[in-house]
């Protein structure tokens, strides 16, 4: 990774939005690394996480996420172990967060502009890493921040989600301001930008792109491998949870084959559910996350059904799998409280 004087990272963070709007040179790469997707969930605000607003708040300042040292996320498309040399995980005021790495640089911006600023002492930008081992989640917040030269009296809650053990990376909305925070209406410069990329340092190859772009909800999405970047007009409803899932991850959740008898009851769940097994043979019976996270596994034989606790399960929904001899199965589950 290249060395990250503030002057050099400050260089990088503005050549990179006075290009985006410059034909850039297209990637040879056909596909995405990961695939988008738009659902919802109740938004939760952080509870005892580290408060880095008077460093992220300083003049051309961004603060380095050292609690990840010696961790390994494996974001867009590859494994990185985040040691500060080959890969480093950055928090920015702006509503970006900034993978460095030895290939070039990754954003994350779950809503960017140049102009947010503190509104007053309830505002801040904090983290907070949540789970333990391969279930840690790093969790960043901006709270209570305003676009400054949006509406009097515009406010924005957001956050981003890095998952360790799959790589997806989730933004979560929160509480807002009437007419979409920002007040804009329109596309132009000024305009905010939510979406990520993946680009090498010299901006001649774009690796990703999933950018949004247009009204929430009704929003479309530009996958382009190119330097151009459209902005999104104003800042989805509370509880919106716009979603990148690695394509490795989305696979291993699609629905399956050979539907054949077998079921889960009561569905939707709410304390608990029975998964009626197609046959008596040994087989695993898994239940996934949306986000590919395993929530639960086990192994059984000569069983043509077992009984599951879902009651300590986030409501939402998850996938059943069942794999056997014969394959493997895949139903949708709701959870709900």
């Amino acid at each position: 990774m290249k060395p990250f004087a503030l002057s050099t990272f400050t260089k990088i963070t503005l050549l990179s939005f006075s290009i985006l709007f410059c034909a850039g040179k297209v990637s040879a790469q056909a596909d995405n690394l990961c695939v988008f997707n738009q659902a919802t969930a109740p938004y939760q605000e952080l509870t005892l996480d580290t408060d880095i607003t008077s460093i992220v708040f300083m003049p051309d300042s961004y603060y380095t996420v050292l609690s990840v040292l010696g961790d390994t996320y494996p974001l867009m498309g590859q494994p990185w172990l985040i040691d500060t040399i080959n890969a480093a995980i950055y928090v920015m005021k702006n509503g970006r967060t900034y993978l460095g790495l030895d290939t070039g640089f990754a954003i994350f911006d779950c809503l960017y502009n140049d102009s947010l600023v503190t509104i007053d002492a309830s505002s801040k930008v904090s983290y907070k890493i949540e789970g333990s081992g391969n279930q840690e989640i790093l969790k960043i917040q901006w709270k209570n921040l305003a676009v400054a030269t949006g509406p009097a009296g515009n406010f924005i809650n957001i956050q981003t989600w890095l998952y360790k053990e799959t790589g997806v990376i989730e933004f979560h909305y929160g509480p807002r301001s009437a007419n979409n925070a920002s007040g804009y209406t329109s596309s132009g410069p000024t305009g905010i930008y939510t979406g990520i990329w993946y680009s090498d340092y010299n901006f001649t190859a774009m690796y990703e792109k999933i950018q949004v772009k247009g009204q929430p909800p009704a929003i479309q999405i530009d996958s382009n491998l190119n330097m151009n970047v459209p902005n999104i007009f104003g800042v989805p409803d509370s509880g919106t949870v716009y979603r990148f899932v690695p394509k490795a991850v989305a696979a291993s959740v699609a629905v399956a084959m050979n539907e054949e008898a077998w079921s889960i009851v009561p569905n939707p769940a709410k304390d608990k559910v029975t998964v009626r097994l197609p046959s008596n043979e040994k087989a695993l019976v898994t239940i996934v996350s949306v986000t590919g996270s395993v929530v639960y596994s086990k192994e059984v034989i000569g069983l043509r059904s077992v009984e599951i606790n879902t009651s300590e399960l986030a409501a939402g929904q998850y996938f059943v799998r069942v794999s056997n001899s014969a394959g493997e199965r895949v139903k949708v589950l709701s959870v709900i409280k």
